[in-house]
């Protein structure tokens, strides 16, 4: 099936022959924006179709049946698309309510990854969910728009929170509409590695590179005072970072062995085809000419080990101004071992639930941490130590406790004050 096979105004009926929608623009040959019936517009993959017919001599006119497998798409392209952007628009609306728009959309961005982590999804589907972002970034503000009030009706909170309309504009004079689809592109990028399918890593580049450079582009413009190094750095945490991770997933991977130089070899080839995909792209796209120009050249530089051997997690974060792994990890392993206590105190203590088993959780927990400061372990290390000596009834008990509460009696630490002074009131007004 190729690209000339449908064009717009192609009917697209279903497999009982009722009519889906009709094909208003093609794209690529993997993307077309499908109206459907109800004059709702979707993203279709044109290959997803059989039966192309035409008819009329002067006006023609063509029709296609979609595919059975093509429900899958379409379920990836709406669905899940609506699903997260609805999650990304609340998560935003909270951090609104607390902070200036750069601020907001600053914690918004830390937060996003965790707040909307998606389950394996099914290949078909995943790439529904890339094709349906990368539609939507041809008209970014309308789609967030729109979504933005539908949000408002669907949660009776939303209006509590702040107005769709005060939203829409903080988000307008921020130009923030491509940012939040760059976000949701990240969020695609994460199951592109967990799928580790070749053609959702390719869609994955296309859409990361567009929205990544939309980004750039719309940020030089409000500060074009910069130098070229910042824009430089920009364009490797929007985009490179990003093409190095779902590069590493490709297979046959790059980490490949120098015996298995066959596989190393293959997404070379893919990569280097694709980086003349990804030129044309830049040519074609409306951008600063020195922004086109510097984007040119460290694609053409760019090497394919480079980040190889970097976290994931890391990568994941790839143009988040201020972020900090450890930092992250931090705060997430505080709220942990906050649920981990309460849930101990709720369901275990007192039947069997004493000072040694809590202690051994502790340590289990403390032993699996990966990607925190020493001064954190070291801090949690202090709480086992803590419990050990309640557990032993050791004279020094209390002064060691007031120690590490003043140690932890700030925000960073709250979570970890929070267990001690729970850990304190359970077992120290019990004995």
């Amino acid at each position: 099936m190729t690209q000339e096979e449908v064009d717009s105004g192609t009917l697209i009926f279903d497999q009982n022959g009722e009519e889906i929608g009709v094909i208003k623009k093609i794209y690529s040959e993997n993307l077309a924006r499908l109206e459907l019936q109800n004059s709702e517009t979707i993203a279709m993959d044109p290959t997803l179709v059989k039966d192309i017919t035409v008819t009329g001599r002067i006006l023609k006119k063509r029709s296609a049946t979609i595919l059975p497998e093509a429900k899958v798409f379409f379920d990836g392209a709406q669905q899940i698309l609506n699903e997260i952007t609805f999650k990304a628009i609340v998560l935003l609306i909270d951090q609104l309510v607390k902070n200036d728009i750069q601020a907001a959309l600053q914690q918004f961005e830390f937060k996003f990854l965790d707040e909307v982590e998606l389950g394996a999804l099914p290949n078909l589907k995943a790439l529904g969910l890339v094709r349906g972002i990368q539609l939507a970034g041809k008209t970014p503000q309308d789609f967030i728009v729109k979504r933005v009030f539908q949000a408002s009706e669907r949660d009776p909170q939303f209006q509590e929170k702040m107005a769709p309309e005060e939203v829409v504009d903080k988000l307008n004079r921020e130009k923030a509409f491509v940012r939040i689809l760059w976000n949701l592109q990240r969020i695609a990028v994460a199951q592109a590695i967990k799928l580790k399918d070749t053609e959702m890593i390719d869609a994955c580049i296309d859409t990361i590179f567009e929205l990544g450079l939309k980004q750039i582009n719309i940020e030089l413009k409000k500060e074009n005072s910069k130098d070229i190094l910042h824009w430089q750095k920009r364009f490797e945490g929007c985009v490179l970072e990003y093409l190095g991770l779902m590069l590493s997933y490709y297979e046959p991977s790059i980490a490949a062995t120098d015996e298995e130089g066959e596989e190393e070899l293959a997404v070379s080839d893919y990569f280097t085809q694709k980086k003349q995909e990804l030129q044309d792209q830049i040519n074609e796209m409306n951008l600063n000419s020195i922004l086109k120009e510097e984007t040119s050249k460290a694609l053409e530089e760019f090497d394919l080990h480079t980040y190889v051997n970097s976290k994931p997690l890391e990568l994941l974060h790839g143009g988040v101004q201020g972020f900090n792994l450890k930092v992250m990890m931090e705060k997430k392993s505080m709220k942990q071992l906050r649920e981990m206590v309460d849930d101990f105190f709720a369901n275990d203590y007192p039947d069997g639930g004493n000072i040694v088993n809590l202690r051994k959780n502790i340590d289990e927990f403390t032993k699996d941490l990966r990607d925190v400061s020493k001064d954190f372990l070291n801090l949690l290390l202090e709480i086992g130590q803590y419990l050990k000596k309640m557990e032993y009834g050791d004279s020094t008990v209390q002064n060691y406790y007031s120690a590490l509460l003043k140690k932890t009696d700030n925000k960073k630490y709250s979570d970890i004050h929070y267990v001690l002074s729970q850990i304190n009131q359970k077992f120290e007004n019990s004995s």
